[in-house]
């Protein structure tokens, strides 16, 4: 899969992230630049829904709200925007056993090892956050 581009750099996510943290009216601008950072994220949640669609699986997507995003920046203001890793997901449900959860995940990690940058497994069954129990591959 090839890397999209981020719409702005990475200091200027940064910035932005900052400005969104602060208490008050968000200006027209910030608002347009958040709704462009979230745009390429649909962009990539599309792509990985193809190809998580290609391995047979029917998955959901989704891309956090602008407002969501702002919600979560202002609770946590030392967070970075840019290292948000859950502003868009795909989720797929295995009904069946670990075993072949274990084996849905390693084809999933497989198909997505040839990206710019390498996926990442967090196993959130043996070690629940706040109730969550899933494999997240990022």
């Amino acid at each position: 899969m090839t890397a999209v581009a981020r719409p702005i750099s990475g200091n200027q996510l940064d910035k932005l992230g900052r400005r969104l943290a602060q208490p008050g009216p968000i200006s027209d601008e910030d608002y347009e630049l958040l709704s462009r950072v979230a745009d390429a994220y649909q962009t990539v949640a599309d792509k990985v829904e193809q190809r998580l669609r290609d391995l047979g699986f029917h998955a959901t997507t989704r891309v956090k709200t602008t407002g969501t995003l702002v919600d979560k920046l202002r609770r946590s203001p030392q967070l970075s925007l840019k290292n948000i890793h859950d502003v868009a997901g795909a989720r797929i449900v295995i009904d069946e056993g670990r075993r072949e959860q274990d084996q849905v995940v390693e084809r999933i990690m497989r198909a997505f090892e040839s990206c710019p940058r390498q996926p990442e497994r967090i196993d959130r069954r043996e070690m629940p956050s706040h109730g969550y129990r899933a494999v997240h591959v990022i």
